[in-house]
């Protein structure tokens, strides 16, 4: 029933039904008044077609006007010449049949006002205009994935189902599985399971549909179904093992080890860590599994399971990578306070740098239990490591990063000395980007430290690099929104403002749309937490004007996506100038 002849059979049918009744009521009108209404309704067509060229909100008004007086017509004068050629499809309203207008006319227009009064409908109207199948698919997703947030459930279910069906004609293999194991995972996270189950059957590569079962499994195990989980899980290992490429066979069976881990089940966890012959991969695993066990409270567990990570990390070849791994081993012991063993892994670290950062580490987490006595000797030892470290951008950044471990730990006075220290370092940096960046990280610092008062003379340093010799416009916008968000951190909202209105101006003269999208949304969340709202749709409506100068579909999509959700989060009004420029994008297709 979906051809325009079984369409046209339909609407005779109701204008049918509709002279029936009015012949039943008695209601019979001369045919001058029938003539009239029709007359009517076909005039308002034609202005409805006129005003879509400035409002496709104000066009569908009228043309409901329209339909509400053709069916009028039967309704109230079924004798008339009018009414019987009406419901015979005789007429034509403008340019189009009765059916026409109605299944077409209408229908358009309802979409069209829609997308005028809301980006996220303007994104899906333009994502038909995306011819091919992956991109267009993506984009379906994403948009979904806003609707299931916004509790839209069907509506974000009809969309993955639409991202589906354009998935399944995407060529490439590889490129097909990957996107439908994101619909079955985005089944499963808005908790349509058994769809998201079903789904898995149509991804052809073995590796995205481990993926998808890892995480179906993991939905099933955090609302409590641990038994399904596991079942789940074994599926997705059976499958792993058919995976040919090591590097994503080793992924999949470190995220599988890591699901079992975290529904408790660790036996079989331990025993997909066998499969992994590979040092560094199987270190990975051991990590997840810790966590675990961290998670539960169960430290001696941990403890025993970074016993075998730290067998597995020594057998790693490569230095950097293997410095990593005990780096992180070290860190973990530092969370169940297992601070002997974290101090031991630090010292056999190759890395200046890094075991300059565990030692600090391990300092502050001293402090905060107490031992102070330990704390200082660690600090010492940290603070002779920043002695051998060169690079003057590097020594701030560990002094700094120990300042913080000190401000942690409550050892204010230890934490003012090493703050003093990085911004004597960073004065003789020539650099203006890399001054300005630590300057504002150093007033970060004095903001948490006794020295407060200092954070805005910091700060004003750091904006003096950035106005006199900072060219670069990324780097200005980057800067700009670190010492701007500083400055709210500190209550100046004023101060924040103008710094953020200046960024809008920089980023006014980046040649790419994109990119100026991307920094007009990011200062659109800072007006929103500063409740700045006349400010907040006015970058609002800038990035909706960026969007609209984009000539790839799949951009301006994607564009008009991260301004929906924007809105969709906050639950925010189009204003009139957003209207317009959405009402001019739709024009545009």
């Amino acid at each position: 029933m979906n051809s325009r002849s079984d369409r046209q059979t339909i609407h005779r049918g109701v204008w049918t039904l509709c002279i029936a009744a009015a012949l039943l009521s008695g209601c019979v009108k001369p045919d001058d008044n029938a003539n009239r209404l029709f007359v009517e309704a076909s005039q308002l067509v034609r202005d409805g077609q006129e005003l879509e060229k400035k409002s496709f909100t104000r066009a569908l008004a009228l043309y409901l006007r329209s339909q509400e007086k053709l069916r009028e017509i039967p309704a109230r004068f079924p004798s008339s010449e009018m009414a019987v050629k009406l419901v015979q499809g005789q007429l034509r309203v403008g340019s189009y049949t009765v059916s026409e207008f109605e299944d077409i006319v209408l229908t358009q227009a309802r979409m069209k006002a829609k997308a005028e009064a809301d980006p996220l409908s303007c994104a899906l109207l333009v994502s038909d205009r995306v011819t091919d199948p992956s991109s267009r698919a993506k984009l379906l997703i994403d948009i979904a994935k806003i609707h299931l947030q916004k509790k839209n459930a069907d509506f974000g279910a009809e969309l993955l189902m639409r991202a589906l069906g354009t998935a399944n004609s995407i060529n490439d293999t590889s490129l097909k599985s990957g996107i439908i194991a994101d619909i079955s995972m985005m089944f499963a996270q808005s908790g349509n399971y058994e769809k998201a189950l079903a789904v898995t059957n149509s991804i052809e590569g073995p590796s995205d549909k481990t993926g998808a079962l890892t995480a179906i499994a993991d939905a099933y195990g955090k609302i409590g179904q641990g038994e399904k989980a596991a079942e789940i899980l074994f599926r997705s290992l059976v499958t792993a093992s058919t995976i040919k490429d090591p590097s994503f066979k080793y992924g999949a069976l470190i995220d599988i080890a890591r699901a079992y881990a975290a529904i408790g089940r660790f036996e079989p966890a331990m025993q997909v860590v066998k499969i992994i012959d590979n040092p560094a991969e199987r270190t990975t695993a051991y990590f997840a599994i810790a966590r675990a066990h961290v998670r539960q409270g169960s430290p001696d567990k941990c403890s025993e399971i970074l016993s075998k990570a730290f067998v597995a990390a020594s057998m790693i070849k490569d230095p950097a990578r293997r410095g990593l791994a005990l780096s992180e081993i070290a860190k973990i012991y530092n969370e169940i306070s297992r601070f002997d063993q974290s101090q031991m892994i630090a010292k056999i670290v190759s890395d200046p740098a890094m075991q300059t950062s565990l030692l600090g580490e391990i300092a502050g987490c001293l402090y905060k239990n107490g031992d102070g006595v330990r704390a200082e000797d660690m600090l010492d030892q940290a603070v002779q490591g920043v002695a051998a470290v060169s690079d003057p951008e590097a020594k701030v950044k560990l002094l700094s990063f120990l300042a913080h471990q000190c401000l942690q730990g409550g050892e204010s006075d230890r934490a003012v000395e090493l703050i003093h220290q990085a911004y004597a370092v960073v004065l003789i940096i020539n650099d203006p980007v890399v001054k300005a960046n630590l300057l504002t990280d150093i007033a970060g610092l004095y903001r948490e430290s006794p020295l407060s008062g200092k954070t805005s003379d910091i700060l004003g340093q750091a904006m003096q690099e950035v106005s006199g010799a900072v060219k670069d416009p990324y780097g200005r916008i980057q800067l700009l929104e670190k010492i701007g968000d500083l400055y709210r951190v500190i209550g100046k909202n004023d101060k924040a403002a103008q710094i953020f209105a200046e960024e809008v101006q920089v980023a006014n003269g980046l040649t790419d749309p994109s990119h100026r999208v991307s920094v007009y949304l990011e200062i659109a969340a800072r007006y929103d937490e500063m409740e700045l709202k006349k400010e907040l749709l006015g970058v609002i409506s800038e990035a909706l004007r960026a969007a609209a100068l984009m000539n790839d579909y799949s951009y301006k999509t994607r564009t008009l996506v991260d301004i929906g959700e924007r809105y969709a989060q906050k639950d925010m009004p189009v204003n009139d100038d957003s209207r317009a420029v959405l009402h001019d994008i739709i024009c545009g297709l």
